[in-house]
């Protein structure tokens, strides 16, 4: 999956009325960026109490599609979080 179709999932994610993305963020291993959506979790009436909807699942990126996603994420003024996970 290219830059621009993990941007086309993220908007798609944005735009969901059940569950509102609160922020991206990417969890960077020596050469791995993992990339997860945080969700606001606030409760609504309109939908089924017993369904909750599913989140999207972390993607694993390499570096090139990292920093290409990183630019479009800043042009668009998409918020992210960016963390190094050190395992000591």
């Amino acid at each position: 999956m290219d830059a621009l179709q993990i941007y086309d999932t993220i908007r798609r994610e944005m735009s969901r009325e059940d569950k509102r993305v609160e922020f991206i963020e990417f969890n960077v291993r020596s050469d791995m960026y993992i990339m997860n959506l945080i969700y606001d979790y606030v409760a609504s009436n309109t939908y089924e109490h017993h369904f909750i909807p599913h989140e999207a699942d972390p993607l694993i990126l390499n570096e090139e599609t990292y920093e290409q996603l990183i630019d479009i994420l800043n042009d668009k003024g998409i918020r992210y979080v960016t963390r190094n996970d050190d395992f000591i």
